[in-house]
C-alpha cells in the first residue's frame, strides 16, 4: 500500500518524473504503509525521479510546510513486520517500507535540489518499532536495481523544523540508502552538497541492534559524500 499527498504509487516506464517548483502547506498524509508527502512509492520499473525549484526561496519562504506525513495502521489491522532488517544488498519484498516528507520508497535515482522544507512530522510509530525507514526527504532508496543509475543527489536544500518518530531507521535527509551493486562493487553513489539540517528533532526511533539515526542519513550502503553542509540546533537519539 503506498500514500501520497500527490501520487500514491508511479510506474511510468522509461520516462523521467520531474517535480518543478510544487509545495504544500498544512497538509496531512496518512497510510497504513509507504508514506510520502509527494509521492508514496516509486516503483523498480518506473522513472527517475527530479525534485527541485529553478531558484532557490529565502527568509521565510518554504516549498514544503507545515505539514504531517503518518503511517497508521486501522484498528484490528495488521502492523507492518520486517523478515530481513539486515545489511543485506537487496531487500525482500515486505522489507520495502519508508516514509518521507517527499517520497516514502524509491527503487530508482533521485534528485532533489533547491528546495526547503520547515516545520514537517514524519509519524511511523503507528507501525512498529521493525517498520520503517523515515526521512526528512525520503525514507527508502534500493536503487540496486539498475546498474547505469544508481544514483542519489542532495543539493543546496534547507530542512527546517522536522521531527521524526518511531522508525528503524531514520535521517534528517533520507533513512537508508541502498545504491549497491552486489555485496563486493560498491556500486552507485549518494552526494549530499551545500544542505543545512536545523533543529531536527527524533524521537522513539530505533528499538534493534539494526536501526541507526543520523543528522543527514540513518543508514548507508555504497559511496556517500557530504560537502559543504552542516546540521546544527539538534536533538538526535
Amino acid at each position: 500500500t503506498a500514500t501520497g499527498g500527490f501520487i500514491g504509487g508511479l510506474w511510468n516506464i522509461d520516462t523521467n518524473m520531474v517535480f518543478n517548483g510544487c509545495s504544500y502547506n498544512n497538509i496531512s498524509v496518512t497510510g497504513p504503509g509507504i508514506v510520502g508527502g509527494l509521492v508514496g512509492r516509486v516503483w523498480q520499473k518506473s522513472s527517475d525521479i527530479t525534485i527541485k525549484r529553478n531558484t532557490k526561496l529565502t527568509g521565510d519562504n518554504y516549498d514544503f510546510n507545515n505539514s504531517k506525513i503518518t503511517t497508521e495502521i486501522a484498528s484490528g489491522g495488521t502492523k507492518i513486520t520486517r523478515n530481513n532488517a539486515g545489511e543485506s544488498v537487496q531487500t525482500q519484498y515486505d522489507d520495502i517500507y519508508g516514509i518521507g516528507g517527499l517520497v516514502g520508497y524509491t527503487a530508482r535515482a533521485i534528485s532533489i535540489s533547491n528546495v526547503r522544507m520547515n516545520n514537517v512530522f514524519i509519524d511511523a510509530s503507528g507501525s512498529t518499532n521493525l517498520g520503517l525507514d523515515a526521512g526528512g526527504f525520503v525514507g527508502y532508496v534500493n536503487n540496486f536495481h539498475f546498474p547505469d543509475n544508481r544514483v542519489v543527489s542532495v543539493n543546496n536544500c534547507d530542512v527546517v523544523n522536522i521531527g521524526i518518530k518511531g522508525a528503524l531507521r531514520s535521517g534528517g535527509l533520507l533513512g537508508t540508502i541502498n545504491v549497491l551493486a552486489s555485496s563486493t562493487n560498491r556500486g552507485g553513489t549518494t552526494t549530499i552538497d551545500n544542505v543545512t539540517v536545523d533543529r531536527l528533532y527524533t524521537l522513539d526511533n530505533g528499538g534493534s541492534d539494526k536501526s541507526a539515526t543520523g543528522g543527514f542519513v540513518g543508514f548507508v550502503l555504497g559511496q556517500l559524500t557530504v560537502e559543504n553542509s552542516t546540521v546544527k540546533n539538534s536533538k538526535i537519539i
